[in-house]
């Protein structure tokens, strides 16, 4: 049956609840299952016992109970703390807080008093926040307290919640306010511990050492109770900072003791230097072991403290050491080699060697911390650049020793080839010595562009310096050797061309077109155009030193040629080249067994055919004049035969079969061009004098505008010409009229110029028929002559006028003063005409090689006269 309807609920207060003395609100419960009650009431409600005296409130004299019988059982018989549960008990009461009869005498005034459970907890907090410094695994069982105390407070506002509906937190926040214990002095207690607890973190690795395990559970239990007593925070005041920041920035600050330390341990007692110059010690020493100290630190932050940190957390703690450490040993390098003292302390490779060291820490330790697509702000690079350029400048000094002696090495061996390489030792060593240089370079920027363009540019500088000195040994050395040393001369000139490869291969290792450099390309660049020359040099030199043996063999194979008579066909006994291709064929070989394939044999080949070509040349065309003659005359001047020609074109044709090769021999062009040009010269041999002196006259009609050579005066003509119909002969008179700026004489008293007028005709049998003198003047330099001259010249289209001033020495002699000439077209022209003087006729080659031919035919006068009127000069 159910109640009737006076009854409305009822609620059983435990009496260990009544010494709150605050507002509390109660549900109100069924007193069987059969009766339907709902509701709450509120109740404030105290409890005192009858018939004692009160001395003190109850809560006070429990507190002092409590503290009494703490620090005799923990202070003073040492007694361990008792273990506590994270949960009260069923009856509402406290986990035991001490061990033995001690906590029944708690309970039992408790219970005798009304001393509510969270009083006691917050009670036994406060003892244990007090005493923390000197009692053992404190921070472990005042982290169950504190949870104790927050699982109270959760569930008498659960209660409440139920009933007001108003919320947890500002329910707990009320309850808090009113508690037994005071608001004020528990959060003074959990603002001491939280103080506590950081400033021990301040210094975890001097009060929790790395390798005691009761300390580092500690340690696990000070982070635990950092977060339960924040959390509590949290709940009883609406906010409180984040544990992982807390844990942090106490922990943070512990980084710079520990540093500090590690600095004073390196450093001896009473040195007063800089730290990392210390003479007595190892070079850079003190770094060193900075690194490795600091490596330390942060294993064992990573591996030992880290996993005893709660998750979750905000931080690795290995991570923030690695960051912080790295941080401050910036300060203690940065600025060590911007001083250029500092530089020459040690040997420059010690700070290469230090520069690994710190650049492999950053790469292993600091690197992997960046985000992914992050790149860093890199500035320990820069501070090792005043001590890498010290040490490029180190590197140069230190090569140049290398080289030389290299070099003395290899010239005691006389250069012979390197494992029958095209190179010899001294060379290979140079270059491979200088891409170990630029593989240690490449490791100092660090993906700093910059820096990277910076040292490619002081290196490429290093390179060029000494490659260039090396150039200048084998330039001073190839001297020494003569044409029986060929092969050492030719391995020389293969170090040259050995060493290019090696900067264009250097090139490409310091990133070539695209990312070496401007100043880089532009030193290297210098530097191959340099070598190149010296490469072109060279070549011609060998073959040029070959020219006097080459000339020697073609000497005898034209002495075979004047043998050969006029009549006749040519025979195989006509064409005795032996002298002139053994020899070729002898160098040649030595040549190609000796030189480096694609470049330089190809440069020497080439050169050889040259010098040939040029025998060749000086044979057919000897010099011209005094003037033309730059070398001493080997050859035998010689007006050939058509027999003699023939066999000169077939000499030609042999030695064209002799050089021609695809690869390494003369190109096809350049053989047909050089043969093409000296077959037109045989030609001219066949023909006849007219025929050659027509030629010559076209040439120089063609090329009539030529530029004076050098102006001597001037010459004034009146000519006067027209040609008979009938006859075609021409028929006319040429006046001198005077001359005028006639210079190059100092002295007029003895000057006595005149003119001399040559009409020349190529069929003239007699040049002198039609040769006019002007009467000579005295004591002028711009005499007036007024001579008129006639004159009948046969019909011919080629006719020209060559107009020569004179001057009568004192000896009888005549001296020319200038020369000029004026093609037939002018001639015929009936009118004033100025002829500027040169010092003499202007040739073009075609009409020296001309001249030339017709000087060999010794018996023809109309040939002999001819050339001595063109080449005729001041």
């Amino acid at each position: 049956t159910s109640e009737g309807d006076t009854f409305l609920g009822q609620k059983v207060i435990e009496p260990m609840t009544l010494g709150a003395a605050r507002s509390i609100w109660y549900t109100l419960g069924k007193r069987t299952p059969d009766n339907i009650v709902s509701g709450a009431i509120n109740l404030e409600v105290s409890s005192v016992v009858s018939g004692e005296f009160l001395i003190a409130p109850y809560h006070t004299m429990y507190s002092l109970l409590h503290e009494q019988l703490f620090l005799y059982q923990h202070i003073k018989q040492k007694e361990e703390l008792a273990p506590l549960r994270n949960k009260l008990n069923k009856d509402g009461n406290i986990p035991p807080v001490f061990q033995s009869d001690t906590q029944a005498i708690v309970d039992a005034f408790a219970l005798r008093y009304a001393i509510e459970p969270q009083y006691r907890l917050m009670v036994h907090m406060k003892l244990l926040v007090d005493h923390s410094t000197i009692l053992p695994q404190t921070y472990f069982v005042l982290n169950h307290v504190v949870n104790l105390i927050k699982d109270d407070f959760l569930q008498q506002a659960a209660e409440q919640n139920s009933i007001l509906g108003i919320g947890l937190r500002k329910i707990m926040q009320t309850i808090f306010t009113t508690c037994s214990f005071g608001r004020n002095e528990f959060i003074k207690s959990l603002d001491k511990l939280l103080t506590q607890l950081r400033m021990e973190l301040q210094q975890y690795r001097v009060i929790y050492p790395v390798n005691e395990e009761d300390s580092l559970k500690e340690f696990a239990s000070n982070c635990e109770l950092i977060g339960t007593v924040l959390t509590l925070k949290e709940h009883l005041l609406g906010e409180a900072p984040s544990r992982s920041e807390i844990i942090r920035s106490s922990m943070k600050e512990c980084i710079q003791q520990t540093f500090d330390d590690i600095v004073q341990q390196n450093i001896p007692e009473g040195y007063e230097g800089h730290p990392g110059l210390n003479k007595d010690k190892e070079p850079f020493e003190f770094y060193y072991y900075m690194l490795d100290g600091m490596e330390v630190v942060e294993n064992e932050d990573r591996q030992v403290y880290q996993p005893l940190i709660p998750k979750p957390t905000n931080f690795i703690l290995g991570d923030m050491v690695a960051i912080e450490m790295w941080e401050l040993f910036t300060t203690l390098i940065q600025d060590l080699f911007q001083e250029e003292e500092n530089l020459k302390v040690f040997e420059p490779i010690e700070a290469i060697r230090l520069f690994t060291s710190v650049k492999n820490y950053y790469q292993d330790r600091i690197t992997p911390l960046y985000k992914k697509g992050v790149t860093p702000d890199l500035q320990f690079p820069y501070w090792f650049e005043p001590a890498i350029k010290f040490w490029i400048e180190d590197f140069q000094n230190k090569h140049l020793v290398i080289v030389n002696n290299g070099w003395d090495a290899d010239k005691q061996k006389t250069f012979e080839p390197l494992n029958k390489q095209t190179y010899s030792a001294s060379a290979f060593d140079m270059i491979d010595y200088f891409h170990t240089g630029q593989k240690i370079i490449k490791k100092f920027d660090h993906g700093v562009n910059d820096l990277r363009l910076s040292y490619n540019h002081a290196y490429a500088s290093v390179i060029k310096k000494i490659i260039i000195y090396y150039c200048d040994l084998i330039s001073n050395e190839i001297p020494n050797y003569s044409v029986e040393n060929l092969n050492v001369t030719c391995m020389l000139v293969n170090n040259i061309q050995f060493v290019r490869f090696g900067v264009q291969s250097l090139y490409k290792e310091m990133g070539g077109v695209q990312d070496a450099g401007e100043g880089t390309s532009e030193e290297l660049h210098e530097l191959q155009t340099i070598l190149g020359k010296q490469v072109n040099t060279w070549c011609k030199y060998v073959g040029n030193s070959l020219q006097d043996e080459i000339w020697e063999g073609l000497m005898l194979v034209q002495a075979e040629i004047l043998k050969v008579k006029a009549m006749g066909q040519v025979t195989k006994e006509d064409c005795r080249f032996d002298p002139l291709l053994n020899k070729l064929f002898q160098y040649c070989k030595c040549v190609s067994e000796a030189c480096e394939e694609h470049t330089i044999l190809p440069k020497i080949i080439n050169r050889i055919w040259f010098i040939v070509i040029k025998g060749i040349h000086t044979m057919l065309l000897p010099p011209l004049t005094r003037e033309d003659d730059e070398e001493e005359v080997v050859f035998i001047p010689h007006n050939y035969n058509q027999k003699q020609c023939t066999v000169i074109d077939k000499l030609l044709d042999s030695l064209k079969d002799f050089f021609h090769h695809d690869s390494v021999g003369v190109k096809e062009h350049i053989l047909t061009s050089d043969i093409k040009q000296l077959k037109i010269f045989t030609k001219l041999y066949k023909q006849t004098t007219e025929a050659l002196i027509s030629e010559f006259m076209k040439d120089f009609a063609s090329k009539a505008d030529y530029h004076k050579v050098e102006s001597c005066g001037e010459v004034s003509l009146e000519i006067n010409a027209f040609r008979h119909p009938a006859t075609g002969e021409f028929d006319g008179t040429i006046r001198v009229i005077s001359a005028n700026g006639l210079h190059g004489f100092k002295d007029l008293q003895f000057l006595k110029p005149h003119i001399e007028l040559n009409l020349i005709l190529p069929a003239s049998q007699n040049p002198s028929k039609f040769r006019y003198i002007a009467t000579a003047k005295e004591h002028t330099n711009s005499p007036s002559f007024n001579q008129s001259f006639k004159f009948v010249l046969p019909p011919n289209n080629l006719c020209e006028l060559q107009v020569t001033a004179k001057h009568k020495t004192l000896l009888g002699g005549n001296r020319i003063i200038g020369v000029n000439v004026i093609p037939l077209k002018s001639v015929l022209q009936a009118d004033m005409y100025t002829v500027d003087l040169n010092n003499c006729l202007p040739l073009t080659e075609g009409g020296r090689a001309l001249l030339t031919i017709l000087s060999q035919r010794d018996n023809d006068e109309m040939a002999r006269e001819f050339v001595e009127m063109k080449t005729q000069r001041r």
